[in-house]
Protein backbone atom coordinates (compact mmCIF):
# COMPACT_ATOMS: atom_id res chain seq x y z
CA UNK A 1 0.00 0.00 0.00
CA UNK A 2 0.84 3.44 -0.73
CA UNK A 3 1.13 3.71 3.52
CA UNK A 4 3.52 0.97 3.73
CA UNK A 5 5.47 2.06 0.78
CA UNK A 6 5.51 5.91 2.26
CA UNK A 7 6.98 4.14 6.21
CA UNK A 8 9.96 2.16 4.17
CA UNK A 9 10.88 5.40 2.46
CA UNK A 10 10.51 7.07 5.71
CA UNK A 11 12.91 4.52 7.20
CA UNK A 12 15.36 3.93 4.99
CA UNK A 13 15.76 8.11 4.49
CA UNK A 14 16.04 8.95 7.86
CA UNK A 15 18.41 5.83 8.83
CA UNK A 16 20.63 6.41 6.29
CA UNK A 17 21.09 10.47 7.12
CA UNK A 18 19.36 11.51 3.86
CA UNK A 19 16.76 14.13 3.89
CA UNK A 20 13.46 14.16 2.78
CA UNK A 21 12.11 16.11 -0.50
CA UNK A 22 8.03 16.04 0.17
CA UNK A 23 7.00 17.50 -3.46
CA UNK A 24 9.20 15.08 -5.04
CA UNK A 25 7.78 12.39 -3.09
CA UNK A 26 4.09 13.14 -3.51
CA UNK A 27 5.27 13.25 -6.95
CA UNK A 28 5.83 9.80 -6.90
CA UNK A 29 3.30 8.74 -4.75
CA UNK A 30 0.19 9.76 -6.62
CA UNK A 31 1.92 9.90 -9.86
CA UNK A 32 1.98 13.52 -10.98
CA UNK A 33 4.15 15.48 -12.41
CA UNK A 34 6.35 17.42 -10.53
CA UNK A 35 5.24 20.86 -11.68
CA UNK A 36 1.54 20.05 -10.24
CA UNK A 37 2.87 19.89 -6.83
CA UNK A 38 2.50 23.30 -4.96
CA UNK A 39 2.87 24.43 -1.56
CA UNK A 40 1.55 27.42 0.59
CA UNK A 41 2.34 28.45 4.25
CA UNK A 42 1.02 26.87 6.99
CA UNK A 43 -1.06 29.88 8.30
CA UNK A 44 -1.93 30.44 4.26
CA UNK A 45 -3.66 27.01 4.54
CA UNK A 46 -5.66 27.85 7.68
CA UNK A 47 -6.80 31.32 6.25
CA UNK A 48 -7.82 29.70 2.90
CA UNK A 49 -9.68 26.93 4.52
CA UNK A 50 -11.76 29.67 6.80
CA UNK A 51 -12.41 32.05 4.09
CA UNK A 52 -13.04 30.02 1.27
CA UNK A 53 -15.26 27.74 2.83
CA UNK A 54 -17.58 30.79 4.69
CA UNK A 55 -19.96 32.13 2.82
CA UNK A 56 -18.56 35.56 2.70
CA UNK A 57 -17.77 37.91 -0.25
CA UNK A 58 -15.50 39.39 2.04
CA UNK A 59 -14.19 38.96 5.46
CA UNK A 60 -11.17 39.52 8.08
CA UNK A 61 -9.56 36.38 8.30
CA UNK A 62 -7.72 36.04 12.22
CA UNK A 63 -5.61 32.41 12.63
CA UNK A 64 -4.00 31.65 15.88
CA UNK A 65 -2.19 28.64 16.73
CA UNK A 66 0.86 27.21 18.32
CA UNK A 67 3.55 27.71 15.40
CA UNK A 68 4.08 27.19 11.51
CA UNK A 69 6.89 27.51 10.17
CA UNK A 70 7.81 30.93 11.92
CA UNK A 71 4.03 32.27 12.01
CA UNK A 72 1.83 31.81 15.57
CA UNK A 73 -1.05 34.05 14.00
CA UNK A 74 -2.61 36.12 11.06
CA UNK A 75 -4.48 38.67 10.60
CA UNK A 76 -5.85 38.72 7.05
CA UNK A 77 -8.42 40.10 4.34
CA UNK A 78 -10.29 37.81 2.70
CA UNK A 79 -11.71 39.03 -1.41
CA UNK A 80 -13.20 37.20 -4.03
CA UNK A 81 -9.11 38.13 -5.49
CA UNK A 82 -7.76 36.50 -2.85
CA UNK A 83 -6.57 36.76 0.75
CA UNK A 84 -4.26 39.89 1.59
CA UNK A 85 -1.98 38.66 4.97
CA UNK A 86 -1.92 42.14 6.37
CA UNK A 87 0.25 41.25 9.61
CA UNK A 88 1.33 38.56 11.36
CA UNK A 89 2.95 37.42 14.98
CA UNK A 90 5.56 35.47 14.85
CA UNK A 91 7.43 32.59 17.11
CA UNK A 92 8.09 32.59 19.84
CA UNK A 93 4.97 35.05 20.75
CA UNK A 94 2.59 32.38 20.31
CA UNK A 95 -0.96 32.41 22.12
CA UNK A 96 -1.24 28.62 21.20
CA UNK A 97 2.32 27.85 23.15
CA UNK A 98 1.21 30.06 25.85
CA UNK A 99 -1.89 28.06 26.44
CA UNK A 100 0.14 24.76 26.22
CA UNK A 101 2.42 26.00 28.71
CA UNK A 102 -0.41 26.27 31.36
CA UNK A 103 -1.65 23.32 30.22
CA UNK A 104 1.27 21.46 31.17
CA UNK A 105 1.52 23.41 34.55
CA UNK A 106 -1.87 22.31 35.39
CA UNK A 107 -0.76 18.17 34.75
CA UNK A 108 -2.09 17.57 31.24
CA UNK A 109 -0.47 16.53 27.86
CA UNK A 110 0.49 19.53 25.53
CA UNK A 111 -1.29 19.06 22.52
CA UNK A 112 -4.15 16.82 23.98
CA UNK A 113 -5.12 18.42 27.18
CA UNK A 114 -5.96 21.74 26.07
CA UNK A 115 -9.57 21.24 26.08
CA UNK A 116 -9.45 20.13 30.10
CA UNK A 117 -7.92 23.00 30.87
CA UNK A 118 -10.86 24.95 29.17
CA UNK A 119 -13.32 22.55 31.31
CA UNK A 120 -10.94 23.12 34.39
CA UNK A 121 -11.84 26.73 34.22
CA UNK A 122 -15.40 26.41 34.75
CA UNK A 123 -14.54 25.30 37.94
CA UNK A 124 -12.83 28.83 38.85
CA UNK A 125 -12.78 32.03 39.61
CA UNK A 126 -10.28 34.21 37.49
CA UNK A 127 -8.51 35.62 40.65
CA UNK A 128 -4.56 35.41 38.99
CA UNK A 129 -5.94 37.02 35.97
CA UNK A 130 -3.78 40.08 36.83
CA UNK A 131 -0.53 38.00 37.30
CA UNK A 132 -1.25 36.48 33.91
CA UNK A 133 -1.30 39.65 32.33
CA UNK A 134 1.68 40.32 33.45
CA UNK A 135 3.34 37.66 30.97
CA UNK A 136 2.21 39.35 28.03
CA UNK A 137 2.27 42.69 26.30
CA UNK A 138 -0.86 43.77 24.14
CA UNK A 139 0.37 45.81 21.17
CA UNK A 140 -1.37 48.67 19.46
CA UNK A 141 -1.32 46.80 16.20
CA UNK A 142 -3.26 44.15 17.76
CA UNK A 143 -0.57 41.56 18.45
CA UNK A 144 1.04 40.95 21.26
CA UNK A 145 4.51 39.64 23.17
CA UNK A 146 4.92 36.94 25.46
CA UNK A 147 7.62 37.86 29.02
CA UNK A 148 10.08 35.01 27.07
CA UNK A 149 11.18 34.58 30.81
CA UNK A 150 8.39 32.53 32.24
CA UNK A 151 8.01 30.62 29.11
CA UNK A 152 11.01 27.48 27.43
CA UNK A 153 9.22 26.70 24.05
CA UNK A 154 12.92 26.21 22.43
CA UNK A 155 13.37 22.47 23.29
CA UNK A 156 12.61 22.25 26.68
CA UNK A 157 13.94 19.24 28.75
CA UNK A 158 11.38 18.58 30.88
CA UNK A 159 8.09 21.69 30.32
CA UNK A 160 7.83 24.55 28.26
CA UNK A 161 7.27 26.97 31.54
CA UNK A 162 10.21 28.61 33.88
CA UNK A 163 11.04 28.49 37.81
CA UNK A 164 10.04 31.89 37.39
CA UNK A 165 6.40 30.85 36.71
CA UNK A 166 6.17 28.46 39.69
CA UNK A 167 7.27 31.50 41.76
CA UNK A 168 3.81 32.93 40.83
CA UNK A 169 1.09 29.87 41.06
CA UNK A 170 3.44 27.38 42.91
CA UNK A 171 4.03 23.84 42.32
CA UNK A 172 2.49 23.03 38.94
CA UNK A 173 0.01 19.68 39.65
CA UNK A 174 1.41 16.28 39.34
CA UNK A 175 0.28 14.58 36.08
CA UNK A 176 -1.75 11.85 36.36
CA UNK A 177 -3.21 12.98 39.85
CA UNK A 178 -7.02 13.40 40.23
CA UNK A 179 -8.82 16.30 40.94
CA UNK A 180 -11.97 15.74 43.67
CA UNK A 181 -14.80 18.37 42.79
CA UNK A 182 -17.27 16.96 44.77
CA UNK A 183 -19.84 20.20 45.06
CA UNK A 184 -23.23 18.08 45.38
CA UNK A 185 -23.07 17.28 49.07
CA UNK A 186 -19.36 18.28 49.97
CA UNK A 187 -18.10 17.06 53.68
CA UNK A 188 -16.15 19.99 55.33
CA UNK A 189 -12.77 17.88 54.52
CA UNK A 190 -13.51 17.68 51.13
CA UNK A 191 -14.77 21.29 50.62
CA UNK A 192 -11.52 22.79 52.68
CA UNK A 193 -9.56 20.07 50.41
CA UNK A 194 -10.96 21.87 47.56
CA UNK A 195 -10.05 25.33 48.55
CA UNK A 196 -6.43 24.35 49.19
CA UNK A 197 -5.31 22.42 45.94
CA UNK A 198 -8.46 21.49 43.54
CA UNK A 199 -9.56 25.38 43.34
CA UNK A 200 -6.29 26.77 43.24
CA UNK A 201 -5.77 25.09 39.80
CA UNK A 202 -9.07 25.35 38.82
CA UNK A 203 -8.54 29.47 39.35
CA UNK A 204 -5.45 29.05 37.42
CA UNK A 205 -7.25 27.51 34.43
CA UNK A 206 -10.13 30.14 34.69
CA UNK A 207 -7.78 32.99 34.64
CA UNK A 208 -5.87 31.61 31.46
CA UNK A 209 -8.97 30.95 29.94
CA UNK A 210 -10.17 34.91 31.13
CA UNK A 211 -6.88 36.19 29.50
CA UNK A 212 -6.56 33.96 26.51
CA UNK A 213 -10.54 35.74 25.18
CA UNK A 214 -8.88 38.66 25.96
CA UNK A 215 -5.88 38.45 23.81
CA UNK A 216 -7.95 36.86 21.26
CA UNK A 217 -10.43 39.78 21.35
CA UNK A 218 -7.79 42.71 21.28
CA UNK A 219 -6.79 40.63 17.86
CA UNK A 220 -10.14 40.68 16.57
CA UNK A 221 -10.63 44.65 17.34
Amino acid sequence: SVDEKNYAYFMETWSNGGKFFPKERISELVSVPIERVSSVDHHEAHAASAFYCSPFQEAVVLTIDGVGEFETATISIGKPSGIEKLFSINYPHSLGLFYSAFTAFLGFEVNEGEYKVMGLAAYGEPIYADQIRGLFRLLPNGGFELDQDYFQFDLPTELPFSSKLVEIFGLPFSPGSSFSFNFDNPTQEVKSACDNLETHYANIAASVQLCTEEMVVHMVQ
